[in-house]
């Protein structure tokens, strides 16, 4: 389970940090890189994740949350893509994760407007699957009815479903790659 330690779930990259590193354009890519290796072995790890979300859940943080298989916010909680108000684009799959989960068309408009999603709003385009009052509670009630499941097996028509998809990788000849940290 992913969750916050504080008031928010995650704002992603520093970018006072970012600054005062002085990273040229190759040094970001390789940090980009990064975020993708960790974020592909959470969505394709075969360990299905819980987010709980509070807060702000902007930028990598956005990113980070899409790699979770259910989302659960918290009354408070909103999403945003700022980067493109900073001059940055995204780096850890905003671009692949959220247009997955809202459409492409949606996560440009975040990109390029700074537009913020919350409430039932967040829920309705896909950002998480529930708003309750208390996101952490139930992200752990939820994982552990999922972990009372039996092994995932493959069916026709559970083959498209992500989890499942996660369960397939597992088993492809490139496996043994990421776990050695391909």
């Amino acid at each position: 389970m992913l969750r916050a330690n504080g008031d928010h779930f995650c704002a992603g990259l520093d970018l006072v940090e970012h600054y005062n590193e002085g990273r040229s354009a190759a040094d970001f890519m390789h940090l980009c890189l990064r975020w993708h290796e960790a974020f592909n072995k959470m969505e394709y790890g075969g360990v299905p994740i819980f987010a709980a979300l509070k807060g702000a859940v902007v930028g990598g943080g956005l990113e980070l949350a899409s790699s979770a298989h259910v989302r659960i916010m918290d009354e408070d909680t909103y999403f945003g893509l700022p980067e493109g108000q900073r001059g940055l684009f995204t780096g850890g799959g905003a671009t692949i994760r959220v247009a997955g989960l809202i459409g492409k068309a949606r996560m440009i408009d975040m990109m390029l407007t700074g537009r913020l999603y919350s409430g039932d709003e967040a829920v309705s385009v896909g950002l998480a699957q529930y708003r309750v009052k208390d996101a952490e509670a139930k992200a752990y009630e939820l994982a552990r009815a999922a972990a009372r499941n039996p092994p995932c097996r493959i069916s026709r028509s559970a083959r498209r479903s992500r989890i499942c998809r996660t369960c397939r990788r597992l088993t492809h000849p490139m496996r043994n790659r990421w776990s050695q940290g391909w």
